[in-house]
């Protein structure tokens, strides 16, 4: 019995019903639009990360001080406005830290552009 491997004897039929001719077995699909190819999605998500960090930071802020004064009750609320108001600085500098980041990257990608060095 002669078996042959990696070789298959289906082809492809378009509409008319005439065979299409393979592709070479090596060749890809072809190349994506270089705006396309250059967006990192792990960029933008820190980008969006960043955004959601500052705005949320002051929001939180802005909550939390009208929320603070003599008459407040406790309750969940309060407690949770408190820790809010506890975590708020600290996203606030992860923000200006992942943006300071990204500012570097961004410089870095753009210089090995400059030098051909991408």
């Amino acid at each position: 019995m002669d078996q042959r491997e990696g070789i298959s004897n289906f082809r492809e039929i378009d509409a008319d019903g005439n065979t299409v001719p393979a592709e070479a077995p090596g060749s890809a699909a072809p190349p994506a639009p270089a705006f396309i190819r250059r967006i990192n999605p792990f960029i933008v998500i820190l980008w969006l990360l960043t955004a959601l960090l500052l705005i949320g930071s002051i929001q939180i802020f802005g909550i939390s001080l009208n929320g603070l004064g003599p008459n407040v009750t406790p309750g969940f609320v309060e407690q949770f406005g408190y820790i809010l108001f506890t975590l708020a600085p600290w996203c606030l500098l992860a923000s200006i830290l992942i943006t300071t980041g990204l500012l570097f990257w961004h410089a870095n990608q753009w210089q090995k552009r400059r030098d051909g060095g991408a």
